[in-house]
């Protein structure tokens, strides 16, 4: 565990949350922050976490003559952020119940304590996990920064490197996703999907692997560069069909979602997307992508193809086009 270093638990996840009480009992939550721990560590890679927490369980005079001190301390904090923010809202979460011998309880004072109406939890809980994203978008953007050599060597980066969108605002450009790295990294599988399916047959494999940068040599020619412009567009249409048909609405950003939501956002009513809503938007994405696609097969037509705006007529010949 990256936590509770000299019994001061409490104290550092105050310090990375700004809402978790000091005086608490760190072992109600020491469980929910191995969870959280393990669910960064999906993400991340082992690694990272294991460089973090190596810093972490050094004495304070080792961290000081520690020569990548600087490096290591920020990652230490990007990396337990999430953590914090994950656990305690798995915490709190739990705590709405108490949990006794004698069943179930809800407990509350009534003089002091008001209960929340529900669209107010299902609020503060859309605000916690929009916040445990945040910081792990923040701790995937410094580390592709700072090119931390245990997340540029994890297969999932490595995967990454080789495809033709690389990076959340590469394809933020062509289709927001609220430039989360997060969530760019949890769909580059689809990514590679689509580049596999659709756009590796389009190109074909020459021009796709001068596009990926897997060969250098010829370098690309002008028409080349420009054409790229007409098949990009295609990769996240095609990529977000397969992200709303396959994943889990919760996992997407909440500025993607929040467009597709119920437009009746009282106290009484929050409705998500239906499931048709859902599939409707998936296909009129697919269509989009392939409607790319076409574009670009076209467009690169146009250009091998050059044909003469008059007819080159010879008054010697018994014949002559219009």
């Amino acid at each position: 565990m990256i936590f509770n270093k000299d019994n001061k638990g409490n104290e550092e996840l105050r310090r990375l949350t700004g809402n978790y009480y000091a005086n608490n009992d760190f072992d109600k939550i020491s469980q929910d922050i191995i969870l959280a721990e393990e669910e960064l560590i999906k993400i991340t890679g082992t690694a990272v976490y294991d460089r973090a927490k190596a810093f972490y369980d050094m004495t304070g005079e080792a961290q000081e003559a520690h020569e990548g001190k600087v490096i290591d301390a920020a990652l230490l904090e990007r990396v337990q952020m999430p953590i914090a923010i994950y656990a305690t809202f798995m915490m709190y979460r739990k705590n709405d119940i108490s949990h006794e011998s004698s069943g179930r309880k809800f407990k509350i004072d009534p003089e002091n304590e008001k209960i929340p109406w529900q669209w107010q939890l299902e609020r503060d809980d859309e605000i916690q996990l929009e916040s445990y994203y945040r910081s792990i978008d923040r701790l995937i953007d410094w580390m592709d920064e700072k090119e931390i050599e245990e997340w540029m060597n994890t297969d999932t980066k490595k995967a990454m490197s080789k495809q033709l969108i690389k990076s959340a605002t590469m394809f933020n450009q062509y289709y927001p996703i609220d430039r989360s790295s997060r969530f760019f990294v949890m769909i580059s599988p689809f990514v590679r999907e689509v580049e596999r399916k659709y756009i590796r047959p389009a190109l074909g494999k020459e021009l796709y692997e001068k596009y990926t940068g897997l060969v250098t040599n010829p370098a690309l020619t002008e028409d080349e560069i420009e054409l790229k412009e007409w098949i990009y567009p295609a990769i996240p249409l095609l990529t977000m069909s397969i992200a709303f048909r396959r994943m889990p609405l919760a996992l997407i950003p909440f500025g993607v979602v929040r467009n597709y939501s119920s437009q009746t956002h009282t106290m009484n009513s929050s409705n998500p997307a239906s499931i048709d809503d859902i599939f409707d938007i998936s296909r009129d994405l697919e269509k989009q992508g392939v409607r790319a696609i076409t574009e670009f097969k076209n467009q690169r037509a146009g250009r091998d193809v050059l044909l003469p705006l008059l007819p080159n007529n010879d008054p010697r010949n018994k014949y002559m086009k219009v």
